[in-house]
């Protein structure tokens, strides 16, 4: 045999030896592996290894252990990572892709390491779009005000009037009727701010009084449609404001003691966590049966946007009034 010939033979033999020791055996699929057989470990970011071998750089690791004891499977191959990872505990599969993120140093699984990203990065599903009922703008959310300010009750001879933002809202004679005008002017008060406590967004007031505005707060102050002067309570003499919240139809729901209203942010969910009105769901008034205990209002409030849900809960000294 000639020379030539016999080193071109000893250079194919030598080539085919090398392939077959860097290439992983075969190994069953992970559903004949069964529990006998689990992974030892997977290669990881194989695009992202060539890419920086190109380069000239080598990366920390090209393969990561499955932190599993009695694994008997050896390497996974990339591709069947995935697969068994989504039969692993969810803390040992966040251990895993935050060693590769943190290890490899990038910043998305899409971008970097696109084989791993549904399992290290899943798109949160986003809760279906319902409609809903809102609070007003100006009563709602107020992190974002600069100009916030408390309604105003004036009294001129017999008439007390309601303002909010330097703008009437809503007057009333109290000649006629049987209280007092301080006590209208009290009561007044307490019924707005059990409503919607005593905090008004005056920039959201006012730049809704523009035109183009799909509801003019000095026409419908809690946008529902129905003109300020027409929109009266049925149970008192007083303006029909829409409450932050809604209870159900039929929600076992006890009334709130007298000086419970959302100006209690340790009570009333806040605004900003849900894009609709929070729904009472369930409250519980518990008064002291010995009078030594104390009393206490249990709340369950759900977001009907996300279907979340938070328990608060109101106590008061034995010797309050409890009704």
């Amino acid at each position: 045999m000639k020379k030539g010939m016999r080193r071109l033979l000893l250079a194919s033999v030598f080539s085919v030896t090398v392939g077959t020791t860097l290439i992983d055996r075969p190994n069953p699929s992970f559903g004949q592996q069964g529990s006998r057989m689990p992974g030892c470990e997977c290669f990881v970011c194989v695009d992202l290894q060539f890419e920086a071998s190109r380069k000239g750089v080598i990366l920390p690791f090209n393969k990561l252990s499955l932190e599993e004891p009695n694994c008997t499977a050896g390497t996974l191959a990339e591709k069947a990572c995935p697969e068994v990872l989504s039969q692993m505990p969810a803390e040992k599969v966040k251990a895993f892709c935050r060693k590769i993120k943190d290890g490899l140093k990038f910043t998305s699984f899409k971008d970097s390491c696109p084989v791993y990203a549904a399992t290290c990065e899943p798109e949160e599903k986003q809760p279906p779009d319902k409609k809903c009922a809102k609070p007003a703008p100006w009563f709602g959310d107020q992190s974002n005000c600069k100009d916030v300010q408390t309604p105003v009750i004036s009294d001129h001879k017999s008439v007390v009037t309601l303002y909010m933002c330097g703008f009437r809202v809503f007057d009333r004679d109290t000649a006629a009727g049987n209280t007092s005008l301080e006590d209208y002017k009290a009561e007044l008060k307490e019924w707005v701010q059990t409503r919607v406590g005593s905090k008004v967004c005056c920039d959201k007031f006012q730049a809704a009084t523009g035109s183009g505005s799909k509801c003019n707060p000095i026409a419908d102050i809690d946008c529902d449609g129905i003109a300020n002067e027409y929109d009266k309570s049925i149970e008192k003499p007083f303006p029909e404001i829409e409450k932050l919240f809604s209870i159900p139809e039929g929600a076992p729901v006890d009334p709130f003691p007298r000086g419970l209203n959302p100006d209690d942010a340790g009570f009333f969910p806040p605004q900003d966590k849900c894009a609709c009105k929070w729904e009472l769901v369930k409250g519980t008034l518990n008064c002291s049966p010995d009078g030594k205990q104390r009393h206490f209002y249990q709340a369950r409030w759900r977001c009907p946007s996300t279907g979340n849900e938070m328990f608060t809960r109101k106590e008061a000294p034995p010797q309050t009034r409890c009704k």
